[in-house]
C-alpha cells in the first residue's frame, strides 16, 4: 500500500480538526493506551459494514481539573456520508457512561463525563459505533481496501501506546490479497509499523512505541476488486448534489448578473457615454456646494472636512488650532461663525445645524472634539443624504425621474423571480430584489446635472496637474478668460484661487500637494490666512483633515461612485478525528 508510505495522513482528517476547549488545563493529561477493534463485514447489496470498538485509557491529574474527554468521530469518508451510529459509551465493566453529543467541523463529538464530578487517575472509556461504506477502490493498486486512521491526528495528547485489531468476516476472508500495510506519526509520515495476520483474516498493528501529540497510526487491509459494492447515493442525496451543483451555477450567474444590472444602473443613471470630451476647468462651480459636489464625483476625503473649510475660505466660519498634533493624538480645532449664514445653501446651513446642534449665531463658537462619540450629533445628521438627494431631484434640477428605466429594472426583477422558481435557486431572489431596488433608485443626471459633472471632472484634472503644469494653463489665452485675469504671475490673486480651490483639493485627496503651494505662496505674499488661526501660521489641509476622520463620516452626505488512489503525499483514510479533556 503505497499510500501508506507516502503520506497516509492527509485529506479527509486534515478537513476533521476539532475544536479544542477554550480552557487549555483541561487538556493537559496523557493516554496510557488506545485499542481498537474493526469488525469488517458487507450488508446484503454487499457494502461495507464497520463495527468499531475503542478502548481509551486515560491518565488524569488527581487534583480537580477534568469532568472527562471529548472524542470526534467524522462522519464522512471519502465525500459521502457514513450513516454514523453510537451504539454503547461504557466502563470496562460495560456500565453505561453519561454523555452528550455535538457536531464540529464535519465531526459527531462525544463529550463523556459528568458537569459535576471530576475524574482522576486512571479513566477507561470503551465506544461501540457503527459506520457504513467505509472502503474504496484505488486505482493504483487494484483493490478495494479498508483504508483507515485509527486514532486520529486531533490530539493534543499523547498516547502511550495505539493498537488495532481488523476483523474480517467469514464471507469476506476469501476476497483478501496480500497488500495490507501500516504506517504511524505526524501527517504525512512515511513510517512504517508492523502488520501481522494471527489468525485467517485477522490483522493486527500497533506502535513501536509512544506517539506524541497530534500524532496517528494509519492501517490498510486490501480486498479484490469489487469485493465491495461501491457507495450509491440515496434518491434524496443524488437530489440534494444535484440542486447543490444548481446553486453553484445559479450563484456564478447571479454574480454576472448583479454586476451587469449595476454597471448598466450606472450607464442609466450618470449618462454614461454623454459627457463627451472633459475641458479643464480652473475655479469652483458657481451656485454650488462641495456637499452638492459629492453627489456627483468619487470623493475619497471627508466632505464635512472640505464643507467646513470650504465656509471658512468664504469667510462664514474661522478655524483655531487650539492643540498641535503630536505623535499620539490628532490636531484639535474649534470653530467660530463670524457672518450670517441666512445666505448660505441648505446643506450648508444643515451642516452647521448639526454641528452647532442649533442655527447658530455669529460669535457662537464650539470645539469639534465635542462631535466624536456624540450621539446627538449623528442622529441630527441621519438624514442628510436623503434630504440633499431630494433637493438634487427637485429644487436644483440635477437629476430627474425615468420611467421607461425604472420600467425596465422592475421586468428584470420579475422575470428573476420566475427564474427562481423554475431553478429552486433562491439566490436568484437577491439579484431580482437587487433589480427592484434599482429601479426606485434610478434618477438619471439631467442636462444641467450632465455639465454639472463634466465640469466636476475637469476641475479634480486641474487640481492633478503638477504646479508648473498648472501655471501654464493659467496664462494661456483660454485660462485667462476663464478665470477672467491673468494670475500666472500675481501672487495675491493665485492666493486667493488657490484658497477657493482648496475644499476641492481635500474632496479629490490632492491636500497635501495643495497645502504646500498655498503655503509657499503665503510666505511669498507675507501674508497669513484670515480664515485661520493656529501655533504654525499657515493652515495644515491634511491634519485638520485627519482630526475629523474619526467622526465627520456621520454627516451622512454620501459619495456618488459610480490519484488514483487516496495515497500519495495528500493521503488520507477514514475515521480518525480527534478529541480531548473538558
Amino acid at each position: 500500500m503505497k499510500r501508506l508510505l507516502s503520506g497516509v495522513f492527509g485529506g479527509l482528517i486534515a478537513a476533521s480538526l476539532f475544536v479544542v476547549p477554550a480552557f487549555a488545563s483541561t487538556q493537559d493529561f496523557h493516554f496510557l493506551n488506545f485499542a481498537a477493534d474493526y469488525y469488517l463485514s458487507v450488508d446484503k447489496d454487499k457494502r461495507s459494514v464497520l463495527k468499531t470498538v475503542e478502548t481509551l485509557t486515560a491518565q488524569f491529574p488527581t487534583f480537580d481539573q477534568n469532568h472527562g474527554i471529548e472524542r470526534a468521530i467524522p462522519k464522512i469518508y471519502d465525500g459521502h456520508p457514513t450513516h454514523l451510529t453510537i451504539n454503547s459509551v461504557t466502563d470496562t465493566s460495560g456500565t453505561p457512561l453519561h454523555y452528550s453529543t455535538y457536531d464540529s467541523n464535519g465531526n459527531l463529538v462525544l463529550r463523556i463525563g459528568d458537569a459535576d464530578r471530576y475524574v482522576h487517575g486512571p479513566q477507561t472509556y470503551v465506544l461501540t459505533y457503527t459506520q457504513h461504506d467505509v472502503t474504496n477502490y484505488f486505482k493504483d493498486t487494484n483493490d478495494d481496501e479498508f483504508y483507515w486512521d485509527t486514532n486520529g491526528l486531533s490530539w493534543p495528547q499523547s498516547f502511550y501506546k495505539v493498537s488495532a485489531r481488523v476483523h474480517v468476516a467469514d464471507a469476506l476472508k476469501q476476497y483478501i490479497t496480500t497488500n495490507r500495510s501500516c504506517a504511524y506519526g505526524p501527517q504525512g509520515a512515511t513510517t512504517s509499523c508492523v502488520i501481522s495476520e494471527p489468525a485467517a483474516g485477522e490483522f493486527v498493528a500497533s506502535t513501536p512505541g509512544p506517539l506524541g501529540s497530534y500524532q496517528n497510526m494509519t492501517i490498510a487491509v486490501g480486498f479484490q476488486p469489487h469485493t465491495f459494492a461501491a457507495y450509491q447515493q440515496t434518491i434524496w442525496e443524488r437530489a440534494v448534489d444535484i440542486w447543490g451543483k444548481v446553486q453553484l451555477v445559479a450563484i456564478a450567474i447571479s454574480i454576472v448578473l448583479a454586476i451587469w444590472l449595476i454597471t448598466r444602473f450606472n450607464l442609466v443613471n450618470e449618462r454614461g457615454g454623454k459627457l463627451g470630451p472633459i475641458p479643464p476647468e480652473y475655479i469652483p462651480p458657481k451656485d454650488m456646494s462641495v456637499t452638492t459636489a459629492c453627489q456627483f464625483v468619487t470623493a475619497p476625503r471627508s466632505v464635512m472636512a472640505a464643507q467646513l473649510i470650504d465656509l471658512a475660505v468664504r469667510h462664514y466660519v474661522r478655524i483655531y488650532e487650539v492643540k498641535e498634533k503630536s505623535l499620539f493624538r490628532p490636531a484639535e480645532y474649534e470653530i467660530e461663525i463670524i457672518k450670517d449664514t441666512g445666505g448660505l445653501m441648505w446643506e450648508e446651513k444643515e451642516l452647521l445645524r448639526d454641528t452647532f446642534g442649533k442655527t447658530p449665531a455669529i460669535g457662537e463658537r464650539l470645539n469639534l472634539k465635542t462631535l466624536k462619540n456624540n450621539t446627538a450629533f449623528y442622529t441630527r445628521t441621519m438624514n442628510n443624504d436623503k434630504d440633499l438627494k431630494k433637493l438634487v431631484r427637485g429644487e436644483y434640477g440635477l437629476r430627474e425621474k425615468d420611467e421607461q428605466a425604472r420600467a425596465s429594472f422592475k421586468k428584470i426583477a420579475k422575470i428573476l423571480v420566475i427564474v427562481t422558481v423554475l431553478s429552486l435557486s433562491p439566490v436568484f431572489i437577491l439579484v431580482s430584489a437587487l433589480a427592484f431596488g434599482l429601479s426606485f433608485a434610478v434618477w438619471p443626471l439631467t442636462e444641467k446635472g450632465l455639465e454639472l459633472k463634466r465640469y466636476l471632472l475637469g476641475f479634480k484634472e486641474y487640481i492633478k496637474l503638477a504646479e508648473k503644469d498648472r501655471l501654464e494653463v493659467l496664462q494661456s489665452p483660454e485660462g485667462v478668460e476663464k478665470v477672467g485675469a491673468d494670475i500666472g504671475t500675481d501672487t495675491k490673486k493665485r492666493l486667493e484661487l488657490y484658497e477657493r480651490t482648496l475644499p476641492y483639493a481635500i474632496l479629490f485627496g490632492q491636500e497635501k500637494q495643495w497645502n504646500k503651494q498655498l503655503g509657499s505662496y503665503y510666505e511669498q505674499a507675507n501674508a497669513q490666512p484670515d480664515w485661520y488661526s493656529g501655533h504654525s501660521g499657515v493652515f495644515q489641509a491634511a491634519a485638520f483633515s485627519s482630526a475629523m476622520s474619526s467622526f465627520s463620516s456621520a454627516t451622512n452626505y454620501a459619495s456618488s461612485s459610480s490519484s488514483g488512489s487516496g495515497g500519495g503525499s495528500s493521503g488520507g483514510g477514514g475515521g480518525g478525528g480527534g478529541g480531548g479533556g473538558w
